[in-house]
């Protein structure tokens, strides 16, 4: 039998985003990513599915 590949599995989230934000936009993601208990990519996956809408 064929042994499993180490380590983790690969995460579905392979795409990257590197916005330039205002300061104060960035430190406001960030803070409520983490008030929330998630990603910041996470967060601004709600907000666009919010926008979406």
């Amino acid at each position: 039998t064929p042994r499993k590949k180490p380590g983790r599995k690969p995460s579905p989230r392979t795409h990257q985003l590197h916005p330039k934000v205002l300061p104060e936009i960035g430190e406001a993601i960030a803070s409520e990513a983490e008030a929330l208990g998630i990603t910041q990519g996470q967060l601004i996956e709600q907000m666009w599915a919010a926008y979406r809408n």
